[in-house]
C-alpha cells in the first residue's frame, strides 16, 4: 500500500476528522462516509472480525492503523494522548512532546524515533490547592513558563505537537488547548472532547500574555 503524497498515516485513537480517507476493499482511498454506518472487514489495522464507525467520534482501533490516512496540513498538529497511548505513539513527522506524571510517579518510555525534544514535567491533575500539596507541585507560572518557553523552542522544527498525561483527559487536554489559543486562536476541539483542567488552561494563557506572546483580553478559560 502507498500512502498518497502529502498524508500521513493515522495513529491509534485518533479521531476521524471530515476529509479522512480509508482503504476500500478494491484498494483504492475513499472518502470516510460520515453520517451513515459503515462496516469493514478484517484486514491489517483491525483488531476484530468487523469494525464500525458512525459520526465524528468513530476512533481507530490499533496502531498502525495503515488503513485510515489525513492530509498533511499548513498547521501544525496538536494531539493529546493517555500515558499507555504515548508509549505506543509513533510518527513519520517530526514531533515533540510535553510528558506530564503525577508527582512521585515516573515517566513513560516514549519512542524516539522523529522526535526533536520531550518536555517532562510533574504537577497535580488539581484546580485547587490542597493542604497536602506540595508548592512546588501545584501548576503556577513556573510551570507555564517552562512549557511556554518549550514550545517556542521546537515549534518550528516539528509537524506535530503531542502532550500526555496519565488518562489524556484533564490535564494534557489543558495545554493542548492552551496552545491551540495562542497559536491559532481556536481550541474548540480539545473542550469538545475532553475536560481540560480549568487552572492549566487559564495559567498559560495569562502567563503567554504577560510574555506578550497572546493577546486576549480575558485569558481566563473561556469554557
Amino acid at each position: 500500500m502507498q500512502v498518497p503524497e502529502g498524508h500521513r498515516i493515522l495513529q491509534a485513537e485518533e479521531i476521524l476528522r471530515s476529509g479522512d480517507l480509508f482503504l476500500n476493499d478494491e484498494g483504492a482511498w475513499e472518502t470516510v462516509p460520515f453520517g451513515q454506518v459503515q462496516i469493514l472487514q478484517k484486514s491489517d489495522g483491525f483488531e476484530s472480525e468487523e469494525t464500525k464507525w458512525n459520526g465524528p467520534n468513530w476512533k481507530a482501533t490499533l496502531a498502525p492503523c495503515e488503513n485510515f490516512i489525513r492530509k498533511r496540513s499548513d498547521k501544525k498538529e496538536i494531539i493529546v494522548r493517555s500515558r499507555t497511548l504515548a508509549k505506543e505513539f509513533f510518527c513519520d513527522l517530526p514531533w515533540a512532546c510535553v510528558s506530564i506524571t503525577t508527582p512521585g510517579d515516573g515517566w513513560p518510555v516514549l519512542n524516539k524515533a522523529k522526535c526533536m525534544d520531550v518536555l517532562q514535567t510533574q504537577f497535580y491533575d488539581a484546580e485547587f490547592k490542597r493542604p497536602e500539596f506540595e508548592d512546588k507541585y501545584f501548576f503556577g507560572s513556573e510551570q507555564a513558563n517552562q512549557i511556554l518557553d518549550f514550545v517556542n523552542g521546537v515549534w518550528n522544527k516539528i509537524d506535530l505537537f503531542m502532550v500526555h498525561c496519565q488518562a489524556g483527559i484533564s490535564r494534557s487536554p489543558a495545554i493542548a488547548a492552551a496552545i491551540a489559543k495562542i497559536k491559532y486562536g481556536n481550541d474548540t476541539e480539545f473542550f469538545e472532547r475532553y475536560c481540560p483542567n480549568s487552572l492549566v488552561y487559564s495559567m498559560l494563557l495569562r502567563t503567554a500574555t504577560d510574555r506578550g506572546e497572546f493577546n486576549n483580553e480575558s485569558a481566563g478559560c473561556c469554557k
